[in-house]
């Protein structure tokens, strides 16, 4: 996939050039001493001072446009085998490689202009303390940005072993964009009973992971990390225990998701500090996932540390940038 400088912001700047020698040629018409100090030199006699400022100008107009229109066409940012290659120059030179699995945190920026014209700046951190990266006047620019942030796994797996040891560290260390907790699958603690809507949360966390790279859900955990079981859900199950837990899952995901994609998850269970938690791993697909929502189907992807919800413009540009279209 090759990124370049979105063409409006090379048309703004040709015309904010143009703009500026007009001023300039209107500024020195307008100042007679400039004239006559002008007639002073013997060249004056050759050709006059409009005619030289209009040349001046024309040739700085030129000149502009030719640094803008070189400029344009000779910074390439090229995505391809898991890495961001910045060119620049007359020979589109590399000057920066970087591993997209790299990349820790990206933020957009959109100008004035760029919020008409769909374009702006892109500038993200690379791992281990790495300089930020800026990219300039990109089109597409929040497409862009959601499909750099979900790069991280694409190329190299980092979710960590699936231990009890390894998952009370994680708790102990909160969520992230690979980990995600819930308090339960079905039993609302607020409502003090069986609610349809946290079973969809669950199941849309679930699409959100497919879509992107994979990780982690950690059910019987509260969001700051309080340990809370599964003791509420077991006792709402026909079968109480966590073998009743794994088959309603399975039942779920096949009304939510479909069946055909249930071996993309493992569900592994846990007891922690006398409180049982359930641990699914989800493996990314290679195929897009829908959200099942009646009669209609949404799809869900994991950005950041949250889940979202894409539109079909959001949908086809991802999947496009994900090579699956």
């Amino acid at each position: 996939m090759i990124l370049r400088i979105s063409p409006t912001k090379l048309i703004v700047q040709i015309f904010v050039t143009q703009s500026l020698v007009l001023v300039f040629l209107g500024i020195t018409n307008i100042i007679d001493h400039l004239t006559l100090f002008y007639n002073t030199f013997t060249h004056s006699q050759f050709i006059s001072f409009g005619v030289l400022s209009l040349i001046v100008s024309l040739v700085v107009l030129i000149v502009s446009i030719a640094y803008g229109l070189s400029l344009w066409l000779n910074t390439v940012y090229e995505i391809s085998n898991g890495k961001l290659t910045i060119k620049k120059g007359l020979l589109n030179r590399q000057v920066l490689e970087i591993k997209l699995s790299n990349i820790v945190q990206t933020e957009s920026n959109l100008p004035f202009l760029g919020k008409f014209f769909n374009y702006g700046d892109i500038s993200f951190k690379t791992e281990n303390g790495g300089k930020t990266i800026r990219i300039k006047s990109i089109t597409d620019v929040l497409d862009v940005q959601k499909f750099l942030q979900n790069q991280k796994m694409i190329n190299s797996s980092r979710l960590p072993k699936v231990t009890k040891e390894s998952i009370v560290e994680i708790i102990k260390n909160g969520e992230t964009d690979e980990i995600e907790f819930k308090s339960s699958l079905r039993w609302d603690l607020s409502l003090l009973k069986v609610n349809k809507v946290l079973e969809k949360s669950v199941f849309k966390t679930i699409v959100g992971f497919l879509n992107g790279n994979g990780g982690l859900l950690i059910v019987g955990v509260s969001d700051t990390g309080e340990l809370l079981g599964l003791n509420n859900d077991y006792l709402s199950l026909p079968k109480k225990n966590i073998d009743g837990f794994e088959n309603h899952m399975t039942q779920l995901f096949g009304e939510c998701i479909g069946i055909e994609h249930r071996h993309l998850i493992k569900i592994f269970h846990f007891v922690i500090e006398n409180k049982e938690v359930a641990v699914v791993r989800i493996k990314p697909s290679k195929n897009p996932i829908y959200l099942r929502n009646g009669e209609n189907e949404d799809f869900f992807l994991r950005t950041g540390n949250t889940t979202s919800l894409l539109s079909g413009h959001e949908i086809f540009n991802y999947l496009r940038y994900r090579n699956k279209i």
